[in-house]
């Protein structure tokens, strides 16, 4: 396994855990401060303001499960890569995504940048 590789494999379960703790500010604390972000609603989201008040909404008792599936490094400061994601809802409905994160160097740390979720379920 390559440094990027556990890099974000590392990042990646630290959001698992943080998302399935309920934790928002944790989550959000993962981001940078000018981050962009694009999860499961329509509209995109810029900053850690808007993150936290994302993941604050998310009902409670929602998880997650992530497993990489692909991991790239661009240069020394920024780190690729794309995970399959199932988030189980309250009511055991599952809904399976893709999730594309990159991680930058960011004061000592590596930090999400920018966030985007792909919905896997076919079309209604």
């Amino acid at each position: 396994m390559s440094d990027a590789d556990t890099i974000f494999t590392e990042v990646l379960a630290a959001w698992g855990r943080r998302f399935n703790g309920g934790d928002a500010r944790g989550v959000s604390d993962m981001f940078t401060a000018n981050a962009i972000f694009q999860g499961l609603r329509p509209e995109p989201l810029f900053g850690k303001g808007e993150i936290m008040a994302y993941y604050d909404k998310v009902p409670a008792s929602t998880t997650v499960l992530a497993q990489p599936i692909s991991v790239y490094r661009i240069g020394g400061d920024f780190i690729g890569g794309i995970a399959e994601i199932v988030f189980t809802e309250p009511d055991g409905r599952q809904r399976p995504v893709h999730l594309s994160m990159l991680l930058c160097a960011d004061r000592g740390a590596w930090r999400i940048c920018h966030y985007h979720v792909s919905d896997c379920q076919p079309a209604d």
